[in-house]
């Protein structure tokens, strides 16, 4: 964006924010401390841990009934049986997402999603689902990932709802399930249901940016890769094959590939991403063997590959498939399980959509937020896939969230709810 243009667009908003009922609508959120605070709590009761999946429906049916309470007219969306099973999801934990509007009734409306997601990731202590508050701290199993930023996504809608009669179109919310484990059961089945309709203005998720906007994601390809051995008795180990020495021989093949794929640059832009640019972990997760003094049956390991904008998703798995094959033609037995498949999502810097969420940002937290790319994976990579522009902003932080230490700022959710309701009003309102 030209110097004059962001120059006219900051005066366009400071036009725009001083409207009597945005101001007012703004009053509201800055006092909404203790609303703010009631709604974290209940939502970090509800272990909507995923996997597997538990107390989901709980999940989405408070989420509704506080949109109901908010003035909102809430649809749950369930994934059928048969979508279950076909993506070999448990039939006895259901997926349900949580959909609303505000402003106008069209289907053909501009419009500008605020999406969310309620799962969260296991943790060994129950009193992670007890919320505790010190100061302007609230600790919990979510509030930085995402159910805080889910609060301000809420404290927005409802302080914009009297408002929703000047807008010339909507903002539609999408509260899903399973963005931890790929989304397949939720934002991927809203887009092909046809729940979430494609094209629009863009798309805001609350993630844990830290106070900066991520403005797209590496891609993400993530494998547990099984090697077959034969079982024996460690004094007759000759008569069997050791499964782990086969991981180690697989594991020296792969670090050759990380070698190459974490040496690889792409041109001048490194997109805000710290240290390699792709990368390749080996080893998340392992696991073999069933006693000190038996040659392992079995053996396995896991790899997750994260992979640059510039980089193809197909062509990621067809360098690895060439080490597995080159591994399998040394006379290994490898199985290989698909844990996750996320396309990498960019939406550059200088598009309409980051350069006003950064005004925007600026004008409620007095400094221009960092653009970067995530470290993980997002879900604005659906809604690119399907015509719309994506970015993450959100109260959290990435250093705590899923850590023993996850917590959030109560002023944060604060804040971001009116970068929120500053979005929609500038990009909706008819002023």
């Amino acid at each position: 964006m030209a110097n004059n243009d962001r120059i006219d667009q900051l005066h366009d908003l400071e036009r725009c924010f001083e409207d009597r009922d945005f101001r007012k609508a703004e009053g509201w959120i800055r006092k909404a401390r203790s609303s703010a605070v009631e709604l974290l709590d209940e939502l970090i009761q509800i272990p909507s841990v995923n996997p597997p999946g538990e107390q989901y429906h709980e999940c989405a049916l408070l989420l509704s009934q506080r949109l109901r309470d908010l003035g909102f007219e809430p649809h749950l969306i369930r994934v059928p049986p048969h979508e279950l099973q076909h993506l070999g999801l448990p039939l006895d934990h259901p997926r349900p997402s949580v959909l609303a509007s505000l402003g106008s009734n069209r289907a053909d409306a501009p419009t500008l999603h605020f999406h969310g997601h309620y799962d969260v990731m296991p943790s060994d202590s129950a009193s992670m689902f007890r919320l505790q508050i010190k100061g302007d701290t609230a600790w919990g199993r979510g509030t930085a990932d995402m159910k805080g930023g889910i609060v301000s996504l809420l404290l927005a809608m409802s302080a914009l709802r009297p408002l929703a009669s000047r807008f010339g179109g909507r903002v539609l919310l999408s509260l899903v399930p399973d963005e931890e484990t790929g989304g397949n059961a939720g934002t991927s089945y809203l887009f092909r249901s046809g729940a979430l309709p494609p094209g629009g203005l863009g798309m805001l998720t609350p993630e844990p940016t830290g106070g900066g906007i991520w403005n797209g994601n590496r891609g993400a390809i993530s494998q547990l890769l099984t090697v077959r051995g034969k079982m024996a008795h460690v004094a007759l180990q000759h008569q069997g094959r050791n499964a782990f020495e086969g991981l180690l021989e697989l594991g020296r093949m792969l670090q050759q590939l990380k070698s190459d794929v974490e040496s690889r640059s792409f041109g001048d832009n490194d997109l805000g991403i710290e240290g390699p640019l792709s990368i390749l972990l080996i080893g998340g997760l392992s696991r073999g063997g069933t006693n000190f003094n038996v040659v392992p049956k079995a053996a396995s390991f896991s790899i997750d590959r994260r992979f640059h904008p510039q980089e193809e998703a197909d062509g990621v798995e067809r360098e690895l498939e060439a080490v597995f094959q080159d591994f399998r033609h040394k006379g290994w037995t490898l199985d290989v399980q698909n844990l996750q498949r996320g396309a990498a999502s960019l939406t550059p810097a200088g598009t309409q959509l980051v350069q006003t969420m950064a005004q925007v940002i600026s004008s409620v937290a007095g400094e221009q937020p960092r653009i970067a790319l995530c470290p993980g994976i997002l879900e604005t990579r659906y809604f690119l896939a399907h015509g719309i522009p994506g970015l993450a902003y959100g109260p959290g932080e990435l250093e705590v969230s899923h850590t023993p230490r996850e917590c959030v700022s109560i002023t944060r959710i604060l804040q971001v709810a009116q970068a929120y309701a500053r979005m929609a009003w500038f990009t909706l309102s008819q002023v």
